[in-house]
């Protein structure tokens, strides 16, 4: 059984014999340094406004939604609930 796996791996590698290294085209490489080395293409005016108008409304929406969230913190922590949310917490009786 063991002479009969060595016999078939000596009779792959033995089918190589002869064969050649696979080469790339030769304008492979040209290719690849053409599109790793070109310099990226510039944005315009027109797209450079509309990149700092998105940061500035997302960063606008964004403080609007954190005082929003304080605000409401604040509504939270005056009210009576909280108190008995507090002690569902501290005795662990999640399901009452």
């Amino acid at each position: 059984m063991e002479n009969d796996k060595e016999k078939w791996i000596e009779s792959v590698f033995s089918s190589m014999e002869g064969s050649q290294r696979a080469q790339p085209s030769p304008e492979l490489f040209d290719k690849i340094s053409e599109q790793c080395f070109t310099p990226e293409r510039k944005l315009s005016p027109f797209q450079w406004k509309a990149s700092v108008a998105a940061a500035a409304a997302i960063i606008i929406m964004n403080t609007f939604a954190f005082i929003q969230s304080i605000d409401q913190a604040k509504v939270t922590n005056t009210s009576p609930s909280n108190t008995e949310e507090q002690s569902l917490i501290s005795n662990y009786n999640y399901y009452e």
